[in-house]
C-alpha cells in the first residue's frame, strides 16, 4: 500500500467506527426504559471502545506494514456494527414495537457480526508487537481462530435467520440442534486461540531482547489491570451486593482504555522504559492501600468489640472511626517506605544494589582526598552499577594541555 493510501484508508475506517458509536449512543438515548439510559459509566466504555480503532488508525497510518493497526481498525468496525445492530433491534422490537422497519434483521446481524472483531483482537495479541508470531508454528493459532470465526459466522448466521426477531435478543440460546452446537464450538475454539495467543506472549518474552520485553511489559501491565478489576468486581463488589451503577461501570471500564494505549506506547516506543517505574509504583501503592484498609477495618472492629465488651453498647462508636483514621495517617509514610524497600529488594535487586552502592560512594566522596584512591573507587562504582566493557576517567588540570588517565574496570 502506498504512503498516501494507508493514512486515508486507516482514518476512513476510524471515521466509520466513530459514526457507528455515535449512532449507537443516539439509539440508546431513544430508549423508553429509564434504567437503560446512557450514563457516565457507559461513556467510559464508549471511550475505551473508540480507543482501539483510534490507536489502530495511528499505527496503520504511520506503520502500514504492521498488521496490528489494521486488525484494530477492523475490530472497531465489527464491534461498531454489532453495537448499532443491537441498539436498533432493541429499539425496534422491544421498546417501540412495530415503529421501525428492519428490527428483526438487525437482531440477526448482531448474532454474528461481532465474531470478526473478536478474531482480530486475538490475532493482535498473537502478532504483538512486531506483526509476526514468535515462531512460524504459531501461525497454527491464527488458523485456529479463523476456523472458529467461520464456524460462528456461517452456521450461526444461517440458523439465526429462521428465528430472527425479539427471541434473538431475549434468549441467550434461541435455537438447539447440531448446527447450534457447531457454532458454539466455534466460539469456544476462538477462546482457546485467545489463551494460546497469551501463551505466545510468554514464549516471546523469554526469547526477546530488551526492547521487545519492554513492549510486552506494557501490554501485560494493561491486561493485568483488567484482570484485577474483573476479580475485584466478582470477588468483592458483587458479594457485597454492589449492583450495576455508574461508579462500578467506571471502575470496570477504565482499565479497558489502558489496553489500546499500552499497544500504542509499545509499538511507537514512546517512553518505553517508564513501564518499570509504573509497575514498581503499582506494586507499592497497591500493597499500601490493602495494608491501610486492613488496619482501618481491623481497628474499627477491634475498637467496637472492646467498647461493646466494656459498656455493652452494640452500635459502632465514632471513636473507632476517628482512631483508625489517625492510625492510617500516622502509618502512611513509614509503611510506604518499608513497602518500597521490600519491593526494591525482592523484585528490583540489581537496581536496589546499584542505588545502595552509589549512596555509599557519595559518603566516601565527601571525606576522600587522595586522587588515586578516588579514581579507583569511582571505577569500581561504575563497574558495579553499570557493568560497562571499559571505563575511562578524564582529568582536566589547571593548564590548557590536559591529560588523560585511563583505568580499566
Amino acid at each position: 500500500m502506498s504512503a498516501r493510501a494507508a493514512p486515508w484508508l486507516a482514518w476512513s475506517m476510524w471515521a466509520l467506527c466513530a459514526l457507528l458509536v455515535s449512532l449507537s449512543v443516539f439509539l440508546n438515548s431513544r430508549y423508553a426504559v429509564e434504567s437503560a439510559r446512557f450514563t457516565i459509566g457507559d461513556l467510559v466504555w464508549v471511550v475505551a471502545f473508540v480507543g482501539f480503532p483510534t490507536i489502530g488508525a495511528f499505527i496503520a497510518s504511520r506503520r502500514p506494514g504492521n498488521p496490528i493497526g489494521w486488525l484494530l481498525c477492523v475490530a472497531g468496525v465489527s464491534f461498531g456494527l454489532s453495537g448499532v445492530a443491537n441498539e436498533y433491534a432493541a429499539l425496534a422490537l422491544l421498546n417501540e414495537p412495530d415503529s421501525l422497519a428492519g428490527g428483526a434483521e438487525a437482531a440477526w446481524v448482531d448474532t454474528w457480526v461481532w465474531a470478526p472483531g473478536f478474531a482480530c483482537l486475538v490475532l493482535s495479541v498473537l502478532l504483538f508487537p512486531s506483526g509476526r508470531p514468535p515462531r512460524p508454528r504459531w501461525w497454527l493459532v491464527a488458523a485456529l481462530v479463523l476456523v472458529g470465526m467461520t464456524m460462528v459466522v456461517g452456521p450461526g448466521a444461517i440458523l439465526a435467520w429462521s428465528v430472527r426477531g425479539p427471541r434473538l435478543l431475549e434468549e441467550a440460546q434461541p435455537g438447539t440442534g447440531p448446527l447450534w452446537e457447531f457454532a458454539n464450538a466455534g466460539f469456544r475454539l476462538m477462546v482457546a486461540a485467545l489463551l494460546a495467543a497469551v501463551l505466545s506472549l510468554l514464549v516471546r518474552f523469554r526469547r526477546a531482547g530488551e526492547t521487545e520485553r519492554q513492549q510486552i511489559k506494557w501490554l501485560a501491565y494493561a491486561g493485568a489491570l483488567e484482570v484485577l478489576t474483573i476479580a475485584l468486581d466478582e470477588l468483592l463488589l458483587t458479594p457485597l451486593g454492589v449492583e450495576s451503577s455508574a461508579a462500578k461501570d467506571f471502575l470496570t471500564g477504565l482499565p479497558v482504555l489502558a489496553i489500546p494505549l499500552s499497544v500504542g506506547v509499545a509499538i511507537f516506543r514512546y517512553r518505553l522504559y517508564d513501564i518499570d517505574l509504573l509497575i514498581n509504583r503499582t506494586f507499592v501503592y497497591g500493597l499500601l492501600t490493602a495494608t491501610l484498609l486492613a488496619v482501618y477495618f481491623g481497628g474499627v472492629a477491634v475498637t467496637e468489640a472492646l467498647v461493646h465488651a466494656i459498656t455493652g453498647r452494640a452500635e459502632q462508636p465514632q471513636l473507632a472511626i476517628v482512631a483508625s483514621t489517625l492510625a492510617i495517617a500516622a502509618l502512611f509514610n513509614p509503611m510506604r517506605h518499608r513497602i518500597q524497600s521490600f519491593i526494591d529488594r525482592r523484585f528490583y535487586r540489581r537496581k536496589y544494589d546499584a542505588r545502595k552502592t552509589l549512596e555509599e560512594f557519595s559518603f566516601k566522596l565527601r571525606d576522600e582526598t587522595d586522587l588515586e584512591a578516588l579514581n579507583e573507587e569511582l571505577v569500581g562504582v561504575v563497574s558495579a552499577t553499570m557493568a560497562p566493557a571499559h571505563v575511562s576517567v578524564w582529568l582536566r588540570p589547571l593548564s590548557d594541555t590536559g591529560r588523560r588517565r585511563e583505568l580499566s574496570g
